[in-house]
């Protein structure tokens, strides 16, 4: 099976805050409504996957 998903995000999922060159960076892999979608946290926003995954 093929994924095509996005690249590192530029921003946390959860914050919005800018991610710095060297920063540590949770992800995770979602579905939506059929779709794969990326997820990306900084380190001070990641408390675990997000609720009911």
């Amino acid at each position: 099976m093929d994924y095509h998903l996005k690249p590192l995000g530029k921003t946390c999922s959860s914050t919005g805050k800018d991610f710095v060159p060297g920063e540590l960076v949770h992800s995770v892999i979602v579905e939506k409504n059929g779709q794969l979608i990326r997820m990306d946290f900084s380190e001070e926003a990641w408390s675990g996957p997000p609720e009911g995954l």
